[in-house]
């Protein structure tokens, strides 16, 4: 019998299947989004809600022609192997390459403009249009390339939203979830939003080995005062906060933190 060889390929019913079924918390979309910003060493993140429009736009490194090309990777992140950014050395909270799916399960249509370098690449994708493809490399994204004066930095527009998006919840969303400090501030339409100092208490030192993810550093934080909206325990890496969709999986009223040589941290 001769020996032949096929090609593994991908879906775009993944799009939906991803987006919808790992994502369900529209709100998770800007986490991934302004983690992105965070990677990509900016110092700010401006976002503005207007209506059926949203744009979230960052002050960072921004992306080349290949810095888009891994963007569009589904499954792939260049953050994998490297873990310290080039300019701030910000250890990375981005890991696994799917982030910008998420998008898909609160707009129709999104539009990534990154500048680097005095170049400027536009790239649009319609997922109305994506989703009449049967796999995912029959969609060409459009790119317009052009010269720019501009700072480097990139912005992404979601268009035609399929929910509004609640300032409020947005803000705590934020503010609770994210690595805000003096050199990383987000700014929710012209709000600059201050991180909140959520437990405080007896702080009890851990350190042991695991099998998985070597040597754990960190500590057990136990509050000293009633929390009720926060109440939980919440798991924070490297500054982000990675499971608020599901913070009461003990169902108790105390914070663990942790950290490591991946600078995780359990916050409950």
């Amino acid at each position: 019998m001769k020996k032949q060889k096929i090609m593994m390929t991908t879906g775009s019913e993944i799009i939906e299947t991803l987006s919808t079924g790992l994502y369900s918390n529209i709100y998770y979309v800007f986490d991934e989004l302004i983690s992105n910003s965070y990677d990509s060493d900016a110092t700010t993140v401006k976002i503005d809600l207007d209506g059926d429009l949203i744009t979230i736009e960052d002050n960072g490194e921004g992306m080349d022609y290949e810095g888009i090309i891994n963007f569009f990777s589904l499954g792939y992140s260049p953050k994998k192997g490297k873990r310290i950014t080039g300019k701030l050395k910000r250890k990375t909270i981005g890991k696994f390459g799917i982030g910008k799916i998420t998008t898909a399960n609160i707009c129709r249509k999104f539009q990534l403009i990154s500048r680097k370098n005095g170049k400027e690449i536009i790239a649009t994708v319609d997922y109305d249009i994506l989703r009449g493809k049967k796999y995912l490399h029959e969609y060409e994204i459009p790119i317009q390339l052009k010269d720019t004066n501009k700072k480097n930095g990139t912005e992404i527009i979601l268009y035609d939203l399929k929910a509004p998006i609640n300032g409020s919840l947005l803000k705590r969303r934020i503010i609770r979830t994210m690595p805000l400090n003096p050199n990383f501030k987000v700014v929710l339409n012209g709000l600059i939003l201050k991180p909140e100092d959520i437990v405080t208490g007896k702080e009890y030192l851990i350190n042991f080995d695991t099998k998985n993810l070597g040597r754990i550093d960190g500590k057990v934080i136990l509050s000293d005062k009633k929390i009720p909206e926060f109440s939980g325990i919440y798991i924070r890496i490297n500054g982000r906060i990675v499971n608020a969709d599901d913070s009461n999986w003990l169902n108790i009223g105390t914070t663990i933190g942790y950290g490591g040589g991946l600078q995780q941290e359990f916050i409950v």
